[in-house]
């Protein structure tokens, strides 16, 4: 072959890659519904201070780390996560993890707590259109306000858990995650101090 094919042949070769290139469509995303990220979503070093409702002494403080927020790859295409660990003074290690869920317009989000180094997955949540609902046996109701301390939080979902090793209640509110927790032998934390991070 002459110089001439050759050199020919490589541009029909870059052609073709192009060509390949420029078709090659953009995976799909899959962003969250509504209010996912409002409720479940936190930056690192974000601080949540609770108080024992029954013995005004005894506090927790939480601190988020290991934030991740982004897009992950899946076989559909690429869809919306957002994963905390919420390290507590006096309370358990929790880990809230939410994922757009493909082709379902469907995000779920689990709240891990290690109990005896063991990750209980409960509870589930699933928000479908910016509506909760609770896998298995837990059950979730939103409040229009809910007065926590001299707070009074707007629109906050209640979730009473069914077999939790921990706790039996847990409350969240827009944009400050969990507002109030209410544990196996009935002690109740209510949020004092919430400082978003950075």
């Amino acid at each position: 072959m002459n110089f001439k094919g050759l050199k020919w042949m490589m541009y029909a070769g870059i052609l073709l890659l192009t060509v390949f290139t420029a078709c090659k469509k953009d995976p799909i995303k899959f962003n969250f519904q509504k209010d996912t990220a409002n409720y479940f979503s936190f930056k690192n070093n974000s601080q949540w201070i609770y108080q024992n409702t029954n013995n005004a002494s005894q506090f927790d403080t939480v601190l988020g780390s290991a934030a991740a927020t982004g897009f992950a790859d899946r076989d559909e295409g690429r869809v919306e996560i957002s994963s905390i660990t919420l390290t507590g003074t006096s309370s358990y290690l929790m880990v809230i993890r939410a994922e757009a869920v493909t082709n379902q317009g469907v995000d779920r989000i689990a709240v891990l707590t290690n109990f005896n180094n063991v990750f209980y997955p409960n509870p589930v949540i699933l928000n479908i259109g910016g509506n909760m609902t609770v896998e298995d046996k837990d059950s979730i109701k939103l409040l229009t306000d809910l007065t926590v301390g001299s707070v009074t939080y707007q629109n906050v979902f209640e979730v009473s858990l069914n077999a939790h090793p921990v706790y039996k209640k847990l409350w969240f509110a827009p944009n400050v995650g969990i507002i109030k927790k209410k544990l196996l032998d009935d002690a109740i934390f209510d949020l004092t101090s919430y400082t978003p991070g950075s």
